[in-house]
């Protein structure tokens, strides 16, 4: 509706029209990738179907938000009627205000593409985000420019254009719906979600109603045409052939308008700004007096196009005119068609429109020149007609060369060049409209090739692991017990559900991991060569929201024979193990890149009991228990590929250093949402644990995504959005070009 409302509209300057349907095209492209990666959500993973809408939608809103800024630089700067003159504007006035809102628009698209989002989806399945501080400032300062630059630019224009009062209206209402768009983004896009507040159906509805607002309000297809300012041809240093005073209107007696245009021309290009309302088509008047900005209106009944106006009533040319005046300075209007006008109207009716139109060239000090034929209408008309009027007579200098018996001067042979120049440009700036709309798509596609890329970069990084019940995970074990004592065999993991437990003063929502392994062991203790099996059971309790661990119980039990050197006995080992971690800080925030550190303060409450009893000894007993602060550094130090049991995949190796100097290494695998290989080493630096994994079922956000002709689903939707985009920006610049051509 909004794409059909522009394209409908009738202006002579092209400029103003293509700047208004590209930001219209960008918005709907906006809206477009929002809805066809929203509804794809089920398709790919949850987390990435939010950073690829925020990221496109983001990118289309700030490039519509650029072009809706040219478009009022264009309204209130009459000479900006092209890409060129809007470049030559910014140079020529650099800084100014509109390369100040390009600028801060620049920063936030920057922000757009480089920022990691962090999508935090909670057990219940709302989700928020979690963006870094410098980023909503950035984005603050996007909108905050939005509100203030597009609304003082426009009544900057409304109060130097005076248009009618439902144009004002109207202007007034698109400035609204800009502004209300901008800060609907903002609230419905980035503030709810960051507060886990899902509104944005409710937003996308009402940024629709904002749209069709903007579509209600250019529904009048002169509604571009009744914006334009008058405008300058040019000031040339040269002296003018035609000095006319100011505040008269000017009669010219002749069958062809000739002399007319001359002394129009002379003016024009000599600061006055003109209008020309004339019987002949703009092209050919162009064409023939070089005139390229000056706004030329075709007297015709067949009014069908945006430079085209009918004869009657003739109180809407005087209508036109005094607009005209109104919103220009030194201006002069040339109108030729006196006489259509008395055939398609009453000469009273004419006349009396003429008499008020004098009137208000007199207040104005404006000039109107009107060619007449004496022999077209009745003596008594014509009497009456330039009763008020003065004359204007061709002097001998500008006659015909061919009626010369002088040799054409050296000003008259560059008057005939500069004719002839102005056509040359005329020529230009027709096709110039075409390049610009060719440009804009190329602009366009390349900085959605750059959006993709950002997005894929997101992509490539170490998403936050999502549990669900009855995912597990087999690991091959290798362990060291008291570096004495070697453990092989296997160890499980189940998730059971979620939970919540109490860890210090703080209450966590967490995934409940049962533990249970079992396997060999061989060694010795107390220099005394043991063997036999052990097993065990334990539970962990690990943050949904961190995915740190905090909290633990295991209970192991080794059961086996001692060489006590007079002969074997039985031996047997309980340990028990708890661990409570109490999270003060957490630095080490999903999505996670190589490079990436983090620090997670804790309180850590660690205890420790070990029981054991060998036949014919007494039994012994080790505690440990220890409460105090403590951190754990995190560092993400490479992707790299690996095989174990399970098979050959790119992992993500982190380093994990506790506050006591061990280390674990974790080869992350986010397809198991778990570590593929798993090293552990005690303060001293020897490893102490080797684990492989054998086998996994998890259902979490990071599975395997489907690909299809060897790319990944979302490839192909960006595909897909990037085709729409260049489709819809390629059809709007294939029927520009037609409408322009016809």
């Amino acid at each position: 509706m909004i794409i059909i409302a522009v394209l409908r509209q009738k202006t002579i300057k092209a400029f103003q029209k293509n700047t208004l349907i590209f930001s219209i095209l960008l918005l709907v492209c906006a809206i477009i990738s929002n809805i066809i990666i929203t509804v794809s959500a089920g398709l790919i993973t949850e987390e990435s179907s939010f950073v690829y809408t925020k990221k496109i939608q983001a990118m289309f809103d700030i490039f519509m938000g650029i072009m809706m800024g040219a478009f009022v630089v264009s309204m209130a700067v009459p000479k900006i009627d092209s890409g060129r003159s809007l470049l030559r504007y910014l140079t020529e006035r650099f800084p100014n205000a509109y390369f100040m809102y390009c600028l801060v628009m620049a920063i936030g698209l920057a922000g757009v593409l480089l920022t990691p989002v962090n999508v935090v989806v909670q057990t219940d399945g709302t989700y928020y985000f979690e963006f870094p501080e410098w980023f909503l400032f950035a984005l603050f300062m996007v909108v905050l420019a939005v509100i203030i630059f597009i609304p003082v630019k426009m009544r900057t224009y409304l109060k130097k254009a005076r248009p009618h009062k439902h144009i004002v209206q109207e202007a007034y209402m698109i400035t609204l719906a800009v502004i209300g768009y901008a800060l609907g983004e903002m609230f419905f896009e980035i503030i709810l979600p960051s507060l886990s507040i899902d509104m944005r159906s409710i937003g996308f509805v009402i940024q629709i109603s904002l749209v069709g607002m903007i579509a209600y309000a250019i529904r009048d297809k002169t509604f571009l045409q009744d914006l334009l300012i008058p405008v300058t041809e040019a000031d040339l240093q040269t002296k003018k052939t035609y000095d006319l005073p100011g505040g008269y209107s000017y009669l010219v007696e002749e069958q062809t308008p000739s002399l007319c245009f001359e002394v129009f021309k002379d003016l024009v290009t000599h600061g006055n700004q003109g209008l020309c309302i004339t019987r002949t088509m703009p092209e050919k008047v162009r064409s023939q007096y070089g005139l390229e900005k000056t706004p030329i209106i075709w007297l015709t009944r067949v009014a069908d196009s945006p430079d085209t106006v009918r004869p009657y009533p003739v109180g809407k040319i005087s209508e036109t005119v005094q607009l005209f005046i109104s919103a220009g300075r030194k201006t002069v209007v040339l109108l030729d068609g006196v006489e259509y006008l008395i055939l398609h109207n009453d000469f009273k009716t004419v006349l009396t429109s003429l008499q008020d139109l004098n009137e208000y060239i007199a207040q104005n000090d404006s000039i109107l020149i009107l060619p007449v034929d004496p022999e077209a209408m009745e003596p008594k008309q014509f009497a009456l007609l330039r009763r008020d009027l003065r004359m204007i007579e061709k002097p001998p200098r500008l006659r015909a060369p061919e009626e010369s018996e002088e040799p054409a001067t050296e000003d008259e042979e560059t008057e005939t060049f500069e004719v002839v120049g102005g056509r040359e440009k005329a020529e230009v700036s027709e096709g110039g409209g075409h390049r610009q709309g060719l440009m804009l798509l190329v602009c366009s596609a390349l900085a959605f090739s750059l959006v993709a890329t950002s997005s894929s970069v997101v992509l490539a990084r170490m998403s936050e692991p999502h549990f669900s019940e009855g995912d597990s995970w087999t690991y091959s074990a290798e362990m060291t017990e008291q570096s004495t004592i070697d453990m092989i065999g296997t160890i499980g993991m189940e998730i059971l559900g979620e939970n919540t437990i109490h860890v210090g003063s703080s209450s966590y929502s967490v995934i409940e991991n049962q533990v249970s392994g079992e396997g060999t062991f061989s060694g010795t203790l107390l220099d005394m060569p043991v063997q036999g099996d052990w097993s065990m059971t334990g539970t962990e309790y690990w943050d949904t929201q961190s995915n740190e661990r905090v909290g633990t119980s295991v209970i192991s039990e080794m059961d086996g024979t001692v060489n006590t050197g007079m002969g074997l006995a039985n031996l047997t080992i309980s340990s028990t193990i708890t661990i409570e971690t109490e999270i003060v800080s957490d630095g080490w925030q999903h999505p996670i890149d190589v490079g990436q550190t983090g620090t997670v303060q804790v309180n850590l409450s660690y205890n420790l009991t070990v029981l054991i009893e060998i036949e014919g000894m007494g039994p012994m007993a080790i505690y440990d228990d220890v409460q105090a602060p403590s951190m754990i550094n995190y560092e993400c130090t490479e992707k790299t590929t690996i095989t174990v049991e399970a098979g050959t995949y790119e992992v993500y190796v982190v380093e994990i250093t506790n506050g006591d100097g061990s280390k674990e290494i974790n080869f992350h695998l986010p397809e198991a949402g778990a570590g593929a290989w798993i090293e552990r080493y005690d303060p001293s630096g020897e490893k102490i644990g080797d684990y492989t994994l054998k086998s996994f079922a998890y259902r979490g956000a990071d599975e395997p995504a489907p690909t299809y002709l060897g790319l990944a689903l979302e490839y192909w939707i960006l595909i897909a959005v990037a085709g729409i985009t260049i489709g819809i920006l390629s059809i709007a610049w294939f029927l520009l070009k037609r409408k322009d051509e016809a």
